[in-house]
């Protein structure tokens, strides 16, 4: 293990887990590890979920977490919000499997509802969600060839690069989850400071979108960004 750690590999792969949100997830090679500032993005769902509730304390949220990697997003909304049906997708089978036995081990595995799927490709149509969240790919070309060695060398580059721009994803996630969402449903995603402009713009130019606002993370920088869908007839 010190020889891999001289290595540059990082030590939550050495270890095999890494602490998200005070839950703690297996991950390997076949995973992104989770990001603390990942962590705000998930609160930020909790409290508006919670106080939505509010004036429908018995309304069932239906959630669905694109891209989920080692599953820390989606099991920790299952863990938090007991009575919300949540889905997770991946184009990733190797890390579903990942997913699943974090779920297993939280014993979560009835919560969530998994589908490899490119996006929504799985997802059976008209099948409807309150809130859709991700943290997709969005480092640029430029970016990854100058990331540190631990994370370039040995974290999947499918679960980190997106084009030369950083908005291959990002701007699908535009296009595609308003046909996923109720009216009014909203959709929340991680980027970075370095995209998040060309992010907005990508929500702003597609008809379906309204309310689109940057969220900052604990350090004060610009990272989440926030979109609600317009109603049908808007």
């Amino acid at each position: 293990m010190v020889k891999r750690r001289g290595g540059g590999e990082p030590v939550a792969y050495l270890v095999g887990h890494k602490e998200f949100y005070s839950l703690d997830f297996k991950v390997d090679k076949r995973v992104l590890i989770p990001r603390p500032e990942t962590e705000q993005l998930v609160l930020e769902i909790i409290e508006y979920i919670k106080s939505a509730s509010q004036a429908d304390p018995q309304r069932q949220w239906s959630l669905c977490d694109v891209g989920t990697g080692s599953g820390n997003i989606a099991l920790t909304l299952a863990k938090n919000l007991p009575k919300a049906v949540i889905v997770a997708t991946d184009a990733s089978r190797d890390a579903l499997d990942v997913a699943r036995e974090n779920a297993r081990l939280l014993g979560l595995a009835d919560r969530v509802e998994w589908f490899c799927a490119d996006l929504f490709a799985s997802i059976p149509s008209g099948r409807l969600f309150d809130v859709i969240v991700s943290n997709p790919p969005y480092v640029t070309g430029a970016e990854y060839e100058s990331l540190a060695p631990m994370v370039r060398d040995f974290e999947p580059k499918m679960a980190l690069l997106a084009g030369e721009t950083g908005l291959d994803i990002v701007a699908r996630l535009a296009r595609e989850s308003a046909a996923f969402l109720v009216d009014g449903g909203r959709i929340l995603i991680e980027t970075s400071p370095t995209v998040i402009d060309g992010a907005v713009q990508a929500f702003e130019k597609e008809p379906y979108w309204s309310d689109t606002v940057i969220i900052n993370d604990f350090a004060s920088r610009r990272r989440f960004v926030s979109a609600k869908k317009k109603a049908a007839n808007k």
